[in-house]
């Protein structure tokens, strides 16, 4: 599987919701066996446990918060969710994101949250606290 040997390319992204298909990220990568890492942050609103999905997710992926390990699907499938909860302290967070695409089928990812206080939603960009 590949492991984030070569940087094909970067770019800012609002969240983690893509259906890429057969068609690579960037120009000149193969269509498989590629592998992507995304680093961001997030802003908690509050105290709570929330549970983090990985909605679509094919073939294989990770979810680090804070530097935890807290989905970790670290093999070649089809398109499945999966989920986790977590207890989170209100305030900004480290998030990265390790997905792998394996043999050629669709690539797909995306990365969505609840907790007790709203309803299931695509994890979206870092936003600070109006205070």
């Amino acid at each position: 599987m590949p492991v984030f040997t070569k940087l094909a390319g970067q770019k800012t992204v609002p969240n983690l919701d893509f259906d890429w298909g057969t068609t690579p990220p960037f120009p000149g990568m193969k269509s498989t066996f590629w592998s992507l890492k995304a680093n961001g942050r997030i802003f908690v609103p509050k105290d709570d446990t929330y549970e983090f999905f990985f909605d679509e997710l094919d073939d294989a992926g990770k979810l680090i918060l804070d530097g935890k390990t807290v989905i970790d699907v670290w093999k070649v499938q089809k398109s499945s969710p999966s989920s986790a909860n977590m207890f989170l302290k209100r305030g900004p967070h480290d998030i990265q994101i390790q997905y792998i695409q394996g043999p050629a089928t669709a690539a797909s990812i995306k990365l969505s949250w609840r907790s007790t206080s709203f309803a299931k939603e695509i994890v979206g960009v870092y936003q600070a606290p109006e205070e």
